[in-house]
């Protein structure tokens, strides 16, 4: 066997001319472990945390086809991402089927946002997106479906909503409805909406309630989405 002395170090060359020597191998194989496992844990976490894709032809054709993206739109599949999560329901159980489409400048933004909701077991009814609805923002809201992007107006007026840009978000419509007022009535989208019109929590002799949005507005808020939509309160 061959030792080495006192004060002298192995010396890492071939042994013959292209040939690595033992240690060459043993290092360069660490480093591909080290790098496999690497990647292994980065693809772990991703998964955990979700994921953000680039809109692919297909879903780009297939939302056009259902009325989700229309002519005009201000934004077109280019600048939007498709953004997969995982969330917790109202009966506790995890799911891993959340998608919701959202402007590539904010989709970070959201997956964190999901990713904190989950994080506190926040509820969310379901996550599909808008082309399930044909476009609808109704049928979604009934449907209690969290989205985003759709190229529509706001409620009630002929001005682009910022859905239309994939920046704003419809969390739990049922438990957070759309209020308008017209003299002292209310209307509420959707209409099972206004089984929540009391926005209190704590309501002597009757059970709380979650899924309401001001239990996260600071989630919301401290990634970027400071404006919400008109609930009563």
């Amino acid at each position: 066997m061959r030792r080495l002395s006192a004060g002298t170090t192995p010396s890492i060359t071939p042994d013959i001319a292209g040939a690595p020597s033992p240690w060459v191998r043993c290092i360069v194989g660490i480093a591909l472990l080290c790098g496999a496992l690497s990647s292994l844990s980065a693809a772990a976490s991703e998964q955990r945390s979700g994921s953000i894709l680039q809109i692919s032809q297909t879903l780009c054709e297939d939302m056009k086809a259902r009325g989700v993206l229309k002519p005009g739109a201000p934004v077109g599949c280019e600048r939007l991402r498709l953004v997969q999560f995982g969330y917790v329901d109202f009966d506790g159980r995890m799911r891993h089927d959340g998608e919701i489409v959202v402007m590539d400048a904010a989709a970070k933004s959201v997956l964190n946002i999901f990713v904190s909701l989950r994080r506190i077991r926040f509820p969310i009814a379901k996550a599909r997106l808008m082309n399930e609805y044909n476009g609808s923002d109704d049928a979604s809201m009934a449907d209690n479906n969290t989205s985003a992007f759709n190229v529509r107006g706001i409620v009630g007026g002929s001005t682009i909503s910022l859905h239309a840009y994939g920046l704003a978000v419809d969390i739990n419509p049922v438990q957070n409805p759309f209020a308008t007022k017209s003299g002292a009535t209310w209307t509420f989208s959707p209409p099972t909406g206004a089984a929540n019109a009391n926005r209190l929590n704590n309501r002597p002799g009757k059970p709380n309630r979650s899924g309401m949005a001001e239990a996260v507005i600071d989630i919301f808020a401290d990634n970027g989405f400071l404006i919400w939509g008109r609930l009563l309160g």
